[in-house]
Order: C-alpha cells, then structure tokens, then sequence
C-alpha cells in the first residue's frame, strides 16, 4: 500500500501545510476568477468547509505573488502584476461582552494586522487617548495612500458566541456595525473578502453596503473553492479510499456509498444540482489512516 500524506486535520495556514508537506485537494485554479470578478465578496459556510484556508491562500497570493504555489494550479498563472498589503482579520480573535472591552478588543486587532501589513503608524493611533470612531477615521487614512486588500474571517464569531445573552449580543452587533461602516468608507481597496456562519445581511449590518453574497452562488467557480465535490472526492482521495475499504473490508463502492451517507449531505447552490462533502469530517474520518506508528480503522461517526 502506498504511503499517505499526513493530513491537515484543523490546519488552515498555507504556509503550514506546505512546510508540512499536508494533503490539500489543489483548488487554486478558481481563485484567478474570483478576485478577477469582483472585489468584494462574501461566503457563507458552516465550520470546517475550508473557508479560512481559502483566505490565506489568498493573503499570501495578494501579498507575494504565486511563488509559494509552485506546482498549483494556478503557479504561472496568477492574474496580479503587483503586490498588495493584506489586512488580516481574523474575527475569532476578539473578545469582550461590554462595548468598552468589546472595542478594545476591536483596536488591538485592527492594529495588530495594520502593524503586520506594515503600517506601525497604527500602533500611534491606537495609544492616543480617542474614541474607537475616531481610531477607526484615523486608520482610514492609511488607505488614502496604499491600495489595501482586507480579508475578514468568521466575522460573526463574538455574536454566535453570545446567543444567548441578548443584552452582549446587541452590543456588539452595534460594534459589528461600525466598524463595516468603517470598511464601506475605503473607497480604493483592491478586494474585501468576508467569511462566516451566518448570512451577512440577517442583522442588517451590511445594510446599504455593495458586497456580492456568493453563498449560494456558483458565479466565479466559488463551487470550486469550498467543499469536497463527489469527483474530487473519488480522484484526490483515491489512495486514502482505497485503504479505509481495505481495514473496513468494503469495496471502494460500499465505502463511498456509507462516506455520502455520513459526510455528504451539504448543498449549497440554489438549483441543488449535488452533494458536497465537508473537508474536516472526511479528514477527521481518515486521520487514523495516517496515525504515525500504527494506523488504525477509521470509524464513521
């Protein structure tokens, strides 16, 4: 039997799954159209569909070029002739229930991914004595001058987390709602993508703003970006199938009947033309696979 490439089980760093060598379903190729199309999109996915790999795929390509994709698809291929500061956000991050906590937490983050991008001048505004709208209007101007690309991820991660606490909920749906004010007003972003559970519009926090909700859309190959299709399933997954039949004594057949039964179940298009699989159960499901020192049968669950 063939050896099996370790699998990114709960690893959605680029850069980490390359350095580690980690199986990944090559889906770079869509990528050129997306960010061709339009340039400011949101998806929505349930946790584990592959939304925040997808994004740092593309901070990475925004921010260097394809030169950490060689044999990608989309390696050679890769639309930009320019680079571009990435505004990295990655929403789960924030914390606090209390509007005070709540921004403070807001400012930490935006200032962390300002510094990262290169922009210290934000560490300046964030230590002088202001009001979270006027840190915000004060980081604006650092798009006056730079073209920027923002990625926003799991942006409705503090509202999940406090469902039931209406009170921190409204509050920070309020927040939410100044700080995507704040994101409308930079006019010369090269691309804003944002990412989450929860459709963008159901609070009304992007009310008025121009976002492409391609959720449940197959414009720009989005189909392509997230998800295990049922091809890529039975051709990317092969070596993997085929030793999961063998410690399961199944055929391949029987295998991928009992993996749709359990793992795929999703669709999202609006036409429901198939089913769509979930890249962290059908890892989760193979990890035994690849256990190091003594694989074991994978169990559906």
């Amino acid at each position: 039997m063939p050896s099996l490439q370790p699998l990114p089980l709960g690893v959605s760093d680029w850069a980490q799954i390359r350095k580690d060598q980690l199986f990944l379903v090559d889906k770079t190729k869509a990528l050129n159209d997306l960010v061709s199309c339009l340039t400011k999109i949101f998806i929505s996915r349930p946790h584990g569909m592959g939304k925040t790999l997808m994004l740092s795929m593309l901070a990475d390509l925004f921010a260097h070029g394809d030169r950490n994709f060689e044999g990608m698809a989309i390696y050679g291929h890769w639309r930009e002739r320019r680079t571009y500061p990435v505004i990295w956000l990655p929403f789960s991050q924030l914390q606090g229930d209390d509007a005070s906590t709540f921004e403070a937490s807001f400012k930490g983050l935006i200032t962390k991914a300002y510094c990262a991008a290169g922009f210290p001048l934000v560490l300046e505004f964030a230590q002088e004595p202001s009001t979270f709208d006027r840190f915000l209007n004060k980081v604006k101007r650092i798009s006056r001058e730079h073209v920027l690309v923002f990625l926003i991820d799991n942006w409705d991660s503090a509202l999940l987390e406090h469902l039931d606490q209406p009170e921190a909920f409204n509050v920070i749906k309020q927040v939410l709602t100044k700080v995507y004010r704040w994101l409308r007003g930079i006019a010369n972003a090269r691309f804003i993508m944002v990412t989450g559970s929860m459709p963008f519009n159901s609070l009304e926090t992007w009310a008025g703003y121009d976002i492409s909700d391609l959720s449940h859309d197959t414009l720009c190959g989005v189909d392509s970006l997230l998800d295990i299709t049922s091809t890529e399933l039975e051709q990317d997954y092969a070596p993997y199938l085929s030793a999961a039949a063998q410690h399961l004594h199944l055929s391949t057949t029987e295998l991928r009947e009992q993996l749709q039964d359990y793992y795929g179940g999703y669709c999202f298009d609006t036409e429901a033309r198939g089913r769509l699989y979930c890249p962290l159960a059908l890892n989760q499901f193979l990890v035994p696979l690849v256990t190091a020192g003594s694989p074991a049968v994978p169990e559906f669950n």
